[in-house]
């Protein structure tokens, strides 16, 4: 509509350091009649916990990519929505096409979205390290390329090392456990590299379900406590090895 209009993104405490990828824009699709938008987004700026306000400089660098709108397209496409373009970069501006959803579909609600993504090196690969018995299991070898599923995706591996076993997971030392018949072996993959190939493949990225932290053993239940005290997690999912020896050696 030609307003501007200010969005706030609140970060949790300790949140960054923190870079900006992409801009995801996600509208309703008009009925009978397609429209023609352009999205300009003037500034960027980052407020400090006092209030301090800085202004961050924009990538240079854009691409653009709209998805959606063929929930009731017709089979000559002809409603459906235009691609986007990146036509500036200072101010950052791009122009899409909504589409439209038939008058007869007028009940449906259709939307458009537009994926907004800092340009990057392309990333082909994610290097990886797998135990000798993830590959016995695969048949893969040290320098294959394979596809492994993450977070539902399908991304390309290459194997550059292979390894006895991996902590926290099953291995020689283990073969007696109920479960060492079907233990497929473990891989090893840097999240940060998965994360930026999820996001500039599909816009998505995967979360850490677990944390391991290695502590000063003096220091162990100070900074047990110091995790449990955080207003964002519960006392209960931080386990401590000592603690879990301790209730076994009181209760075999």
């Amino acid at each position: 509509d030609g307003r501007a209009r200010p969005l706030d993104l609140r970060l949790p405490p300790g949140a960054g350091p923190l870079t900006l990828t992409g801009l995801d824009l996600t509208v309703s699709q008009p009925v009978d009649r397609a429209a023609e938008h352009r999205l300009t987004v003037s500034r960027i700026e980052a407020v400090g916990d006092g209030g301090t306000t800085r202004a961050l400089t924009l990538p240079t660098t854009w691409t653009a990519v709209s998805s959606g709108g063929d929930q009731d397209s017709f089979p000559d496409h002809r409603n459906a929505p235009a691609a986007a373009k990146v036509t500036s970069a200072r101010p950052l501006t791009v122009t899409y096409g909504t589409g439209y959803v038939p008058r007869e579909n007028s009940y449906d609600l259709g939307t458009v979205s537009v994926r907004l993504q800092v340009g990057q090196p392309a990333r082909t690969e994610i290097a990886a390290v797998a135990t000798d018995r993830f590959l016995a299991s695969a048949g893969a070898r040290t320098g294959q390329r394979m596809d492994v599923t993450f977070a539902g995706r399908n991304l390309p591996v290459r194997i550059v090392r292979a390894v006895h076993e991996l902590p926290t997971t099953s291995g020689a030392g283990q073969s007696a456990a109920p479960d060492a018949a079907h233990d497929g072996g473990g891989i090893l993959m840097d999240l940060r590299s998965v994360n930026r190939l999820l996001q500039s493949g599909y816009g998505e990225s995967a979360e850490p379900t677990e944390w391991w932290l290695r502590t000063d053993p003096a220091h162990t239940a100070d900074v047990a406590a110091a995790l449990r005290a955080l207003p964002d997690v519960d006392p209960a999912q931080v386990v401590v090895r000592a603690e879990i020896a301790d209730r076994l050696r009181d209760d075999p």
